[in-house]
């Protein structure tokens, strides 16, 4: 599975969160939230709703890019 390394980091970082805030509104601590991170595939799929809820257009827009890199590979 391929993906564009960093995006999910970037998307959040686009919409000025931190990864306390995000693990915050994906209901984890922050390690776990940073594993997700660092390895998308463990992300759920509320985790990605919760956060593109609360994300800004171009925060939304690099998380639709990760998303559609992790799930529809090339």
């Amino acid at each position: 599975m391929k993906f564009n390394d960093g995006i999910f980091a970037a998307a959040r970082r686009a919409s000025g969160m931190t990864q306390e805030t995000a693990a915050s509104i994906c209901g984890v601590s922050r390690p776990t939230y940073n594993l997700r991170e660092g390895s998308p595939a463990e992300f759920h799929l509320g985790d990605l709703v919760a956060l593109y809820s609360r994300m800004d257009g171009p925060g939304r827009k690099l998380l639709r890019e990760g998303i559609c890199s992790l799930f529809l590979p090339d």
